[in-house]
């Protein structure tokens, strides 16, 4: 399934719309990037629903070596439109 805009419009046109962006360095994890990644992003699963989705917010990503391997962010969807303009 490709990945898009629901069917009821673009995230733009609703005033609190927000855009998950993880940025993820896959060449820094170490060993094996598979399990490294399902770690990783594991622990942000389990975390997002504590998280204030609501509001702009910038997180590091480590992996198990507790080096930081990307980012995490939530930003607002009606700033720029798209979430590679906010890098």
């Amino acid at each position: 399934m490709p990945a898009g805009p629901s069917p009821g419009g673009l995230p733009e046109d609703d005033p609190g719309a927000m855009w998950l962006v993880i940025d993820l360095d896959l060449g820094l994890l170490p060993n094996d990037p598979g399990a490294e990644l399902r770690r990783t992003l594991g622990f942000w699963t389990a975390w997002l629903p504590k998280m204030d989705l609501t509001q702009p917010v910038e997180q590091e990503l480590r992996d198990s070596n507790y080096r930081v391997v990307g980012r995490l962010r939530l930003i607002d969807a009606n700033e720029m439109g798209q979430p590679e303009a906010t890098r």
